[in-house]
């Protein structure tokens, strides 16, 4: 068994060290002019620009301990602020070009929890969670180390 569950995983096998870190992000109209941006140094007011094939997604908010998975208007207008001051042709973007907002809970941890698990029922499972916001850049390599640890258990 694989135990995948985000921030679940603290109700499911008590896990007190995780907690959810609240992001939000909108999708807007992908233009030409849009370019690739990331500052992290006002956090939990984190601003980035990520442009993609078919739109362009901004953000965010980097909220720990905060677990409302509601939309904020406050935290929508402020993104929109801090994008056009850091990418200032974002300036032009009026309603119809914000796609959708999107808010999700980031299972964090002091340190992400990738490790297999004796239970009592002799059967193990093999936790991979509290990635918080590097679940991207981690997402390859932990599923990888899973994929070893999951094949060390099967017969020959």
């Amino acid at each position: 068994m694989v135990n995948c569950s985000g921030v679940g995983a603290r109700d499911m096998v008590g896990d007190s060290e995780l907690y959810a870190t609240r992001g939000q992000t909108l999708k807007i109209r992908r233009k030409p002019e849009h370019r690739a941006v990331w500052e992290m140094s006002t956090k939990p007011l984190v601003t980035h620009i990520i442009p993609r094939e078919s739109d362009t997604v901004i953000g965010g908010v980097f909220q720990e301990h905060h677990y409302s998975r509601f939309v904020d208007p406050l935290d929508t207008e402020g993104i929109l602020q801090r994008c056009r001051n850091l990418q200032p042709t974002l300036g032009t973007l009026n309603e119809s070009d914000i796609l959708s907002v999107s808010v999700g809970l980031r299972p964090t941890r002091a340190r992400l929890r990738l490790e297999s698990e004796k239970l009592l029922s002799r059967s193990t499972v093999t936790h991979n969670y509290g990635h918080g916001s590097c679940i991207w850049s981690l997402s390859w390599g932990c599923a990888e180390a899973v994929r070893g640890q999951v094949q060390g258990m099967l017969p020959l």
